[in-house]
């Protein structure tokens, strides 16, 4: 039976609470500043609510540990909207900031089986644990480069000087892409998920230059004779497919744009997040420089504490549906509030506490079933390297303003501090202890 949150049958701006009930506004979410995305979602009943998102897009939000991984598992949630039975557009033909549907390219986060089966079996090898386990000694010494200079300089701001360079050198090294489009790849981290309007001419103009990029350098991998290719990286395995016919050219743009559009924000918001708890709690640094293979669950820890993916990406169901007891109908938005699911009592016993020892579930920092992220153990790799690198840099290091004025990102979906600025005492080395 439907529950008394069913969608209203007059207006999509306000709920009935029965039949005798007037209609009321929808809650609204917030949007323009990411740090009151948590509280937004604690506060909502559950487990299935109807909210505005951007003050004017109604959609169905799922809370709670079991409520999120079911719909993440329910292929009924589709993320392809060309798919749905009316073949009309869920957002009312406009777009919104954060749908990462960028025109003219197909990429693993707006695709289903078998397409995004076909995408993402091209490259999961190459994000596997096994593969990434390559790449330490590379984020080890960039680590140790980018903190050595910050600590000679007498610090600065974390997430500019040291994460994000860190994260746009790993990947780049990954894809294939040649140093010179750094910055183009760091621009693109930023804003291909961000908080411009999918129509703002500098949105616009970053999609183009991305997808100019990754065509000139396929083509160039395509035309190069066989012996002079890497075998390793995503520039040559999307090629090689393109050329064999597995992969469009489009796909072949969106393996490239998928991964410079969803890693550095997501990685980089957490190592934010672990950087300021190792300044503010100085026995966490402590506990890690004294057994640095504390590292692995403690990270697993902050990724469910952080969750830096507040909501999954979009979905959309393709039929008449119920979940939780309330009717949802063809073309409906659901999103999953991962970060309220990895802080549901229910499943972490006093959540907000970090406590890398805990018997727990799996966390939802991820996501779950076929769209868990691609490049997750890349992700767990800079995090590990980064907080131990930390470790003997933080009895040098101090925030340069109170933790509670901290920047945080003009973001929905993602949630992060944006800078961490510190001070660095000249007797800290930036190396690790």
């Amino acid at each position: 039976m439907p529950n008394d949150r069913a969608r209203p049958v007059t207006d999509d701006r306000t709920t009935a609470l029965g039949d005798e009930s007037p209609a009321r506004p929808l809650p609204t979410l917030p949007h323009g500043c990411s740090h009151a995305i948590h509280g937004a979602l604690a506060a909502l009943p559950g487990p299935i609510d109807r909210v505005l998102l951007f003050d004017e897009l109604p959609v169905w939000i799922v809370t709670g540990y079991e409520a999120v991984k079911q719909i993440l598992d329910d292929d009924r949630l589709i993320k392809d909207w060309l798919s749905l039975p009316d073949g009309k557009p869920p957002f009312g033909g406009r777009r919104y900031p954060e749908d990462g549907y960028a025109p003219g390219v197909r990429h693993l986060f707006g695709l289903d089986a078998p397409d995004h089966t076909r995408l993402r079996r091209i490259t999961q090898h190459a994000f596997s644990a096994r593969a990434t386990a390559r790449w330490r000694p590379l984020i080890r010494a960039e680590t140790d480069q980018l903190l050595a200079a910050f600590a000679a300089r007498g610090g600065g701001e974390l997430v500019g000087d040291v994460f994000e360079p860190l994260s746009v050198r790993v990947l780049c090294a990954i894809l294939g892409v040649p140093d010179e489009y750094r910055e183009l790849v760091r621009e693109g981290g930023a804003t291909l998920f961000g908080p411009l309007s999918s129509g703002d001419p500098r949105y616009l103009r970053v999609v183009t230059d991305v997808r100019s990029m990754a065509m000139r350098l396929l083509r160039q991998c395509r035309d190069a004779p066989a012996g002079d290719r890497r075998d390793d990286d995503i520039v040559t395995l999307a090629a090689t497919a393109w050329c064999d016919g597995t992969l469009s050219a489009s796909e072949a743009v969106g393996i490239l744009f998928q991964f410079i559009a969803g890693n550095t924000l997501n990685t980089v918001s957490v190592l934010a997040h672990g950087a300021v708890r190792l300044m503010e709690e100085p026995g966490f640094a402590d506990i890690l420089r004294g057994n640095p293979e504390l590292v692995r669950p403690v990270t697993e820890e902050l990724l469910r504490l952080t969750s830096a993916t507040a909501l999954s990406t979009w979905r959309f169901a393709s039929c008449p549906m119920t979940i939780a007891g309330t009717r949802i109908d063809t073309g409906d938005v659901v999103l999953a509030a991962l970060d309220h699911a990895n802080h549901d009592p229910t499943a972490y016993p006093d959540p907000d506490r970090l406590l890398p020892g805990r018997s727990a579930p799996r966390h939802q920092a991820f996501g779950h079933g076929h769209h868990y992220c691609a490049g997750a153990e890349l992700a767990r790799a800079e995090i590990q390297t980064v907080l131990v690198a930390l470790t003997g840099l933080v009895p040098h290091m101090k925030l340069a303003v109170p933790a509670e004025r901290l920047p945080w990102l003009p973001l929905s979906f993602l949630q992060g501090i944006s800078a961490v600025p510190v001070t660095v005492a000249q007797s800290g080395t930036g190396r690790r202890s």
